[in-house]
């Protein structure tokens, strides 16, 4: 099972060196970093649920439910996985997670929906719902959302207790643990991470340029499995018309 103990292990294996140990441990992060922006099928998530309030008009990070899930595990301890390569959950299993993703870390929405009946709410501008909100009068279902300053706003303000979900491309965090078995990084990303750490300390810390072109060589093809491997998941094998 793939774990950041067993990537730090790799990569001072990989590098021949064990007096880098500190240094892998504070490159790491910034490896992860650097590709939280990017998107694979990974970091999708639907983990962005927010409980809304009467009279509320803007949710944030402590709005946002917690999603438990369980992780599958097979008889080897090792994480199952679907034949398309996902993890499996189920939500009587022992090992459990929770699984929410906070308001500021969705870098992409591509859908809000009601969780109740699936019904989607449209975007709209910051101007329009601050225009819309503004006398505090118009209340009811929310039909209308908007991303302004670190906050989520509804139109119309909910006039009761609704559950919004939020789904997209969201900044997924590092393990916050050297044993965490449930972090995406560690499980699809592994190998990607490995080279890019590799890389930048070849770079920064050994001085190597010949060892930092071997592991960049390395982190690119790995980049481009996951990228082929991100449009063969998602791809609707239609072209999709773009408005000039």
């Amino acid at each position: 099972m793939t774990t950041l103990a067993l990537l730090k292990a790799e990569i001072a294996d990989d590098l021949d060196r064990t007096d880098l140990t500190a240094s892998i441990a504070s490159e790491i992060p910034r490896s992860i970093a650097y590709y939280q922006n990017t998107r694979f099928y990974f970091n999708e998530t639907r983990a962005c649920l927010v409980s809304t309030a009467d009279d509320q008009r803007l949710y944030s990070d402590e709005d946002v439910v917690g999603i438990a899930y369980s992780i599958v595990l097979d008889e080897n301890g090792d994480i199952v996985e679907d034949t398309d390569g996902n993890i499996v959950l189920f939500p009587e299993v022992s090992e459990a997670v929770t699984v929410g993703v906070s308001v500021t870390d969705m870098i992409t929405v591509d859908l809000v929906i009601h969780e109740d009946d699936g019904t989607e709410l449209e975007r709209m501008s910051p101007f329009d719902w601050e225009r819309l909100t503004a006398s505090g009068t118009t209340k009811g279902k929310p039909t209308n959302w908007c991303f302004y300053g670190g906050s989520f706003g509804l139109y119309p303000i909910p006039d009761d207790e609704y559950a919004i979900r939020f789904i997209g491309h969201a900044k997924i965090a590092a393990p916050a643990t050297n044993g965490e078995t449930n972090n995406v990084w560690m499980i699809y990303a592994f190998n990607l991470i490995r080279a890019r750490t590799c890389a930048q300390l070849s770079l920064r810390k050994l001085r190597d340029r010949e060892l930092f072109q071997s592991h960049s060589l390395a982190e690119a093809v790995e980049l481009q499995r996951l990228l082929s491997e991100t449009t063969g998941k998602v791809s609707t094998g239609f072209v999709t018309p773009t408005e000039f």
